[in-house]
């Protein structure tokens, strides 16, 4: 005997969305210039952090990395800090030169 399954209704749910704040810097030499296509990274201060509401992993690859452009210019997106578990995770960004 067929089974039969009902039409079921489209889902009524939303991706959830985590709000993000833009994070950026210039890199330049000591006589001014951009510095162009170099690599920055920013991750963590914690093994694992999450997001409060909905609950996702702030940082799911460990390592955010962005280049920077013809200015020296980069940004990335971060979730604030005041919405990170564990309470009082900070970032860190790693830059050629130094890391703040």
């Amino acid at each position: 005997m067929p089974v039969v399954l009902p039409n079921l209704p489209a889902p009524t749910s939303a991706a959830q969305t985590v709000p993000t704040v833009a994070v950026y810097d210039y890199l330049f030499n000591d006589a001014g210039k951009p510095l162009v296509g170099q690599v920055i990274t920013v991750h963590l201060d914690t093994a694992v952090g999450t997001t409060l509401a909905p609950v996702v992993e702030v940082v799911p690859k460990g390592v955010l990395s962005v280049v920077t452009d013809a200015n020296g210019y980069w940004t990335v997106p971060l979730v604030p800090n005041g919405n990170i578990s564990p309470s009082g995770s900070t970032y860190v960004v790693e830059t050629p030169f130094r890391s703040y």
